[in-house]
C-alpha cells in the first residue's frame, strides 16, 4: 500500500510539480512585496541622516563605524518587535479557541492545554526581556553617536556625560548655561531621557544584573487588553515601607504634584501609589528623583507594557535622528566636512 501511495505522489508531482512551484513562487513574491512596503520609521530616518554623512571625514572613520553598528542594532530591535507581536497574536488565537471550547462545554472543569500555549508564553517572556536588552543597547549606542556630535565647548556635555543615560540626564537637569545646540536638545529630549533612564534602571537592577531575589519576580498576562508586564514585588512589605511611601507622598503634594491613589487598606493604597509613581516618573522633580527610584525598587512595581516601551524607543530614535539632521551644521561633525 505504501509503495502505491508513494508512486501516486511521484506521478502527481511529476505532472503538476512545476505548476505548483510557480504558484507558490508568486505567492511568496507577493508576501515579500507587502513586507518591503512596510517601512520601519527609525531605519528611514537613519538612512536620511546617513546621506548627510557622505562628506564627513571623521578621524579614524569612527563615526561611520558606530553608524554601521547602529543600523544593525535598529534592525535587530525591529526583528524583536515583530516577533513579539507575532507571538502575542498567536496567544490571542489560542485563548480564543480555549474560550470557544469552554462555551461549548460550560460544565467542564478543565480542558486539554493547547500544544503551542506553553511555548508561545515562553516566547513572549523572552521577547519582552529582549526588548529591554536591545533597547538598552540602542540607547547606549546613541549616546556614543551624540558624544561625537556635540562640539566640545562651554555649554555642551563632556564626553563623560555620555557614558550613561543617567549622566546625561543629570547634566541636562543641573546645567544652567547651555549652548544653543544643548538648549534645543534639552527642550526635545529631557523628558524622554528621564523616562528611559528610570525604566531601564528598574529592569537592569531586578532582571539582568542584580537578581538577588528571584522569587520576587513574576509576569502578568491579560490577553483581552494586550497587556503583559514583568514585575518585582516585595513580599515582606510592612509598616516601615508604608511610612517611607507616606513621607514621600507628602513631599510630592507639598510641591502640588498629586498622583491619584485609591481607597482601601493602607498597604494596597501605598503599593498602588508607588506603581502610579513609576507610571508617571516624569512628574518627579530632579532633586528627589533618587529617593523616588529607591522607593520604587524597594516596594516593587510592574514594568511598562511592551508596546509602551516600543513606542518610546522608536519615538526616541526617530526624533533623535531628526534632531541630528536639522542641527548638523551646528554639530562637531561640521569640522570634518570635505576634509
Amino acid at each position: 500500500m505504501k509503495i502505491i501511495i508513494k508512486g501516486i505522489k511521484y506521478y502527481f508531482y511529476k505532472q503538476f510539480g512545476n505548476i505548483l512551484f510557480k504558484i507558490e513562487t508568486k505567492r511568496r513574491i507577493k508576501i515579500n512585496k507587502i513586507n518591503r512596503q512596510e517601512k520601519y520609521q527609525p531605519i528611514e530616518k537613519f538612512r536620511e541622516f546617513e546621506v548627510l554623512l557622505r562628506d564627513i571625514k571623521y578621524p579614524n572613520n569612527d563615526f561611520n563605524k558606530i553608524m554601521s553598528m547602529m543600523l544593525g542594532d535598529i534592525e535587530q530591535f525591529e526583528f524583536i518587535v515583530k516577533r513579539y507581536r507575532k507571538s502575542w497574536r498567536s496567544l490571542k488565537i489560542i485563548t480564543c479557541q480555549d474560550n470557544i471550547y469552554l462555551s461549548l462545554n460550560p460544565k467542564t472543569k478543565s480542558h486539554p492545554c493547547h500544544p503551542l500555549e506553553e511555548d508561545t508564553q515562553k516566547a513572549i517572556n523572552v521577547d519582552v526581556k529582549s526588548l529591554f536588552i536591545f533597547g538598552s543597547v540602542l540607547v547606549n549606542r546613541l549616546l556614543i553617536l551624540l558624544s561625537m556630535y556635540f562640539p566640545q565647548q562651554s555649554g555642551n556635555p563632556s564626553r563623560n556625560d555620555f557614558k550613561k543615560v543617567y549622566n546625561l540626564y543629570k547634566w541636562l537637569e543641573n546645567t544652567s548655561e547651555l549652548s544653543d545646540l544643548a538648549k534645543v536638545f534639552k527642550e526635545n529630549f529631557l523628558q524622554k531621557i528621564k523616562w528611559l533612564h528610570s525604566v531601564m534602571r528598574f529592569y537592569r537592577n531586578y532582571f539582568i544584573e542584580h537578581v538577588k531575589r528571584g522569587y520576587q519576580q513574576g509576569s502578568h498576562y491579560d490577553v483581552l487588553y494586550d497587556e503583559f508586564s514583568l514585575s518585582h514585588i516585595k513580599w515582606d512589605y510592612g509598616d516601615v515601607d508604608n511610612k517611607k511611601v507616606e513621607k514621600f507622598r507628602e513631599e510630592m503634594e507639598k510641591r502640588n504634584i498629586i498622583i491619584s491613589g485609591r481607597t482601601g487598606h493602607i498597604d494596597s493604597v501605598n503599593r498602588y501609589y508607588v506603581q502610579r509613581l513609576f507610571d508617571n516618573i516624569n512628574l518627579v522633580p530632579y532633586d528627589i528623583m533618587e529617593e523616588a527610584s529607591a522607593i520604587i525598587e524597594n516596594v516593587g512595581v510592574q514594568s511598562p507594557q511592551p508596546e509602551k516601551l516600543i513606542l518610546e524607543l522608536e519615538t526616541f530614535l526617530t526624533d533623535l535622528f531628526d534632531f541630528m539632521i536639522n542641527e548638523i551644521n551646528n554639530s562637531d561633525l561640521i569640522k570634518y566636512k570635505n576634509l
